[in-house]
């Protein structure tokens, strides 16, 4: 266990650039991911701030996922919307960063041939060329044809998907998939919705099923916490033995929960704004 009670094993999830205080910038991306290693997180999951907004540019994204990728942790860089802007900042840092995941996906886009070749383009960087495992991330703002998700998986680029969904029979669809094309690395975003959908039973028997598809690598379910509903989730979840690692979410509403689960430290943004400018602070000299 870490001293801000973060336990060994667990996927942090970098914020959204307006839970700092002040914004995002740089220096907050190096703080966090510092802050993640040092109290013992197995991994980051680089996302959020990275989905095309115009308020933060390319080279930021890619600072950030530089950032990460110094911790030697597991790192899961999630490149949504594909823009030239990051394609080309992707390309260009691709020698001297090397994440062991990269998520991609068309997100609020049309999947169409520009698309693809996108997803193909910055897969043969990352795959090929830095030897990333490729995840192909999808959700209800992009979730491809059969055809389409064919075309972009035969191209023995992609390792595996992020499925979010609103709709059970996606993931159910995204099971059969990743059956038929042998993408092992595979991880679910388990949010309140599905939990409502399915009950605790119901997706603890979906993610097991998904775990027989892969015999070499445990399906993990990376778990949003965004309210009291799914803090309940996981703490009834503990008794089912699933093969997980959770990943933590800053949320402020997640204190709506008045019992924290047992193996989350629930954080505000104050705290972390705190945690942040201590980090800072102990690294600079500075009072």
């Amino acid at each position: 266990m870490s001293h801000y009670g973060i336990p060994s094993g667990v996927i942090a999830e970098l914020v959204t650039p307006h839970t700092l205080k002040g914004g995002f910038c740089e220096k907050s991306a190096f703080q966090l991911v510092d802050y993640t290693r040092s109290n013992g997180c197995m991994g980051a999951y680089v996302g959020g701030p990275l989905g095309g907004l115009d308020s933060v540019n390319a080279e930021t994204r890619i600072s950030m996922m530089r950032a990460a990728c110094t911790t030697g942790q597991e790192v899961i860089f999630n490149v949504t919307h594909v823009d030239p802007d990051t394609e080309r900042a992707l390309a260009s840092s691709a020698e001297t960063t090397v994440p062991e995941y990269v998520a991609l996906s068309i997100d609020r886009n049309t999947w169409n041939s520009e698309a693809e070749a996108a997803i193909e383009r910055l897969a043969a960087v990352f795959g090929r060329a830095c030897h990333s495992r490729i995840l192909l991330a999808l959700n209800d703002d992009g979730w491809p044809s059969a055809s389409c998700f064919a075309s972009v998986c035969n191209t023995k680029l992609i390792h595996g998907v992020i499925a979010e969904t609103n709709d059970r029979t996606r993931y159910e669809q995204m099971i059969r998939w990743a059956r038929m094309f042998g993408l092992y690395d595979t991880l679910f975003w388990s949010g309140d919705h599905l939990i409502t959908t399915l009950g605790v039973r119901g997706l603890s028997r979906l993610i097991s099923r998904a775990a027989c598809v892969y015999p070499q690598r445990a399906v993990r379910s990376i778990g949003g916490l965004q309210n009291a509903r799914e803090c309940a989730y996981y703490r009834r979840a503990a008794s089912y033995d699933l093969p997980t690692a959770h990943a933590v979410l800053y949320k402020k509403d997640v204190l709506l929960s008045p019992v924290p689960p047992p193996a989350f430290e629930v954080l505000d943004e104050a705290a972390i704004g705190g945690i942040a400018e201590q980090w800072y602070l102990s690294k600079t000299g500075e009072s």
